[in-house]
C-alpha cells in the first residue's frame, strides 16, 4: 500500500473567496481561513448605571464565557466586516490592500445635512488601517518596485485620480494566499 500526500488547497484572498463564517481574532486565523469562534452565540451588555460594557459568548456546551479576545474581522453569510475603532465596516475590496467606507452624517440645521464618505484601507500584511490617500498608501506601494516606480512618476495632480487603480494593480501583482480548511 502507498501513502497519499495531500497538499492543503491554497486560495487567493480576494472578493471571490468563500471565507468561513465566524469571528477572526488574528491575521493568522484569516490567512488559515479558520475563525476562532465559528458557531458561537454572543451577548453584549451595557450597564445602565455605569455605562460599562461586557461581551460574552456561549460555547458549544451552552456555557456563558467572558469574551476577552480582540475581534479583527467577522464573516457572516459571506459578508466580511473589519473591526475599525470598535465599528464593523463591510469590506468593499478584499485583497492585500482591502478597502471599506465610513460614512458620517452631520446635521447643521433641521433641514441641512452633510454626508462625509471616507475610503479607508486595511493592509492585510501588517493589519494597518488608515484613510486611503496618496500619502498613507505610499509605504505599502514601496513593497512592489514596479508599482511604486510607475506611481511615483505620475504628477501629484494625477495621483489622487489614479490611486484606486493602483490599489487594484497592487492586489493583482501581490496576491495574499490563504489555506482552505
Amino acid at each position: 500500500s502507498g501513502f497519499l500526500h495531500a497538499q492543503e488547497e491554497v486560495l487567493v484572498f480576494d472578493n471571490k473567496i468563500k471565507l468561513q463564517d465566524g469571528v477572526y481574532t488574528s491575521l493568522s486565523e484569516i490567512l488559515e481561513n479558520s475563525p476562532k469562534y465559528y458557531n458561537d452565540q454572543f451577548e453584549y451588555t451595557v450597564s445602565f448605571w455605569t455605562g460599562q460594557s461586557a461581551m460574552f459568548y456561549f460555547d458549544e456546551s451552552g456555557n456563558r464565557q467572558n469574551f476577552e479576545d480582540t475581534i479583527v474581522m467577522i464573516v457572516e453569510d459571506g459578508a466580511r466586516y473589519v473591526n475599525f475603532m470598535n465599528h464593523f465596516c463591510k469590506l468593499i475590496l478584499t485583497g492585500a490592500i482591502s478597502t471599506f467606507y465610513i460614512e458620517n452624517t452631520y446635521s447643521i440645521a433641521p433641514n441641512d445635512r452633510y454626508v462625509d464618505n471616507r475610503l479607508y484601507f486595511w493592509d492585510l500584511t501588517t493589519g494597518y488601517i488608515n484613510r486611503l490617500n496618496c500619502i498613507t498608501i505610499e509605504e505599502i506601494f514601496k513593497r512592489d518596485r514596479f508599482i511604486y516606480s510607475t506611481y511615483s512618476a505620475i504628477p501629484d495632480s494625477e495621483k489622487k485620480k489614479t490611486l484606486y487603480s493602483y490599489v487594484l494593480k497592487y492586489n493583482s501583482r501581490n496576491p495574499v494566499y490563504i489555506g482552505d480548511q
